[in-house]
């Protein structure tokens, strides 16, 4: 009789696993933020035999420049990332930390090259990415946070009016101009993945714009995917991926209706949730719309681990893996020192809260499927 009751929980647990609710964590157990470095590296030996994938995404700063960087980032994905098992890192290139050369107008936005990264720099870090197995990847924001990059800084008559956040995707010259940028950051790392960015798109509505062409948020919005999506995807045969908030409809000033059921189903979205919840529905919404799915967790490992788990009870091959987000300046000086145990507390910094969610959820991804 025991043996009955075990089997309808573990049948209902599976169900609501499906459903989203965070419950699998709390029967489990998950995994020890607390174990050594040690066991960290011993974990990550068989990580490194599975697919999945156990990525990473900052932007490089933090130091007096970049040479400064490059030595810490070396030592960070010699000694650490790649023992533990991390297989790809992403550089967040659009936070005005790149030295543009392709466009013209670009270079007077750029800082001088003893303070930005530049193509040499790149491929220096390119090479200690692949030289330890790991894939790398750019990212640049598409579309929102343009008040941070550096195309509205050149081109300000881009701008969507009125939204400083913005890029105005109904005018003709913006892509072209993205396109070259983003180009060149492929080209300079060797990139395999383009991150596009394009969350927290506040204001985009079309009823907010004084030229409206009569198309909807949605197929405005569609129609701009597809064209990045032609770009990368189809004539530079790069993985593209996008932050998945927006096209969820998080936001009441950006409505965009059912844009998920308009755009390629190849491209794969990253879906970051950084509280703690009950439920975690979108990793499974997501894939039922078709589309392969990385979950995004930061600072809060039971946050973390709750995530991770609903996209794990997909039970789907296209539940690609985990993508660890930061927002930290510290990630080259810092990290290793918090994955190994070193620093304990960085106040006004979420690094050790990164360190801790990477150690408590990363031996989920070692799937061999």
């Amino acid at each position: 009789m025991k043996g009955i009751y075990l089997t309808v929980l573990v049948v209902a647990l599976g169900v609501l696993g499906g459903l989203g609710y965070s419950i699998y964590p709390v029967v489990m157990g998950g995994f020890d933020e607390n174990q050594s470095f040690e066991q960290l590296v011993e974990q990550g030996k068989t990580l490194k035999k599975s697919p999945q994938w156990r990525g990473i995404i900052f932007g490089p700063e933090g130091q007096q420049s970049p040479e400064d960087f490059i030595a810490d980032f070396e030592k960070l994905v010699d000694g650490t990332l790649a023992p533990i098992g991390v297989n790809l890192v992403i550089f967040d290139m659009h936070w005005n930390n790149f030295h543009f050369t392709t466009v013209p107008g670009l270079e007077k936005v750029s800082r001088a090259p003893r303070f930005d990264f530049t193509r040499e720099h790149a491929k220096r870090m390119a090479d200690i990415c692949h030289r330890n197995g790991v894939k790398v990847g750019v990212g640049i924001n598409f579309l929102t946070h343009q008040n941070y990059g550096q195309l509205l800084k050149a081109f300000p008559d881009y701008q969507w009016p009125g939204k400083e956040n913005l890029w105005d995707p109904l005018n003709p010259k913006v892509n072209p101009v993205a396109f070259k940028m983003a180009d060149e950051l492929i080209d300079a790392f060797s990139a395999d993945v383009i991150h596009l960015g394009m969350d927290e798109a506040w204001g985009f509505d079309l009823k907010n714009h004084p030229d409206n062409p009569g198309l909807s948020n949605a197929e405005l919005l569609a129609r701009e995917i597809k064209q990045y999506h032609q770009h990368f995807v189809e004539e530079k045969g790069k993985e593209m991926i996008l932050w998945s908030d927006t096209l969820e409809g998080r936001y009441s000033d950006a409505p965009v209706g059912d844009v998920l059921d308009r755009i390629p189903k190849d491209i794969i979205l990253a879906h970051w949730e950084y509280g703690r919840k009950m439920r975690y529905p979108w990793p499974q919404k997501l894939i039922d719309k078709g589309f392969r799915v990385l979950v995004c967790p930061w600072k809060d490992p039971v946050a973390g681990q709750k995530l991770a788990m609903a996209g794990l009870a997909t039970r789907d091959p296209k539940m690609l893996g985990i993508l660890y987000t930061t927002w930290s300046p510290s990630v080259a000086t810092k990290l290793a020192g918090a994955l190994r145990g070193e620093i304990t507390e960085t106040p006004k910094d979420a690094i050790v809260g990164v360190a801790h969610t990477i150690k408590r959820t990363i031996g989920m991804f070692g799937s061999a499927d």
